[in-house]
C-alpha cells in the first residue's frame, strides 16, 4: 500500500484516473525532487524510520540515510558509490550499490515487470502525517 500526499491533487485528471500514473510520478519525485524528511515503512512485522536527506543536482542523486531505529548508522550514496558509517563500532564501509534496497531507488524507474504480476488501484482517502493522502492498493 502506498500514500501520496497533497502534490496528488496537482496531477492532472488522467492520472486520477490510473494509479500506474499515478505511482509512476511517485518513483519520478523520489529520484529527481530535493527533499528532506522521514521516511517510515514497514515490512512484515518490522517497522523502520529513516531520516533522509535528498538532492538531485543536475542529473546526480546524492542521498544521506540515517536509521532512526535499531543499530545507528548512516548510509551516503552518490550515483552507484555507497558509504555506510557504522556508529556503534566506528566502522566505514565503502562499496558499490549492489541492491536496489534504499529509498528512493527502492521504487523501480520501469513499472512494466509490476503490471504483468500486480494491479493496482485507488483505495481510500486516509491522513498520513497530518495530510490527507490517496491510498494505491
Amino acid at each position: 500500500m502506498l500514500a501520496c500526499g497533497l502534490w496528488c491533487a496537482s496531477l492532472n485528471v488522467q492520472a486520477l484516473d490510473d494509479p500506474w500514473i499515478v505511482l509512476q510520478k511517485t518513483a519520478f519525485a523520489a529520484r529527481e525532487l530535493n527533499y528532506q524528511g522521514i521516511f517510515v515503512y514497514q515490512n512484515g512485522n518490522q517497522m523502520r524510520s529513516v531520516q533522509i536527506t535528498h538532492m538531485n543536482h543536475g542529473g546526480h542523486e546524492l542521498t544521506r540515510n540515517i536509521v532512526m531505529d535499531g543499530q545507528p548508522r548512516e548510509v551516503l550514496s552518490q550515483g552507484s558509490d555507497i558509504v555506510i558509517y557504522n556508529a556503534q563500532n566506528d566502522k566505514v564501509v565503502i562499496e558499490k550499490r549492489r541492491g536496489q534496497n534504499l529509498f528512493p531507488a527502492m521504487f523501480p524507474t520501469n513499472l512494466d515487470a509490476l503490471k504483468a504480476s500486480y494491479e493496482a488501484k485507488f483505495g481510500v482517502v486516509e491522513r498520513v502525517a497530518g495530510r490527507d493522502a490517496q491510498v494505491v492498493e
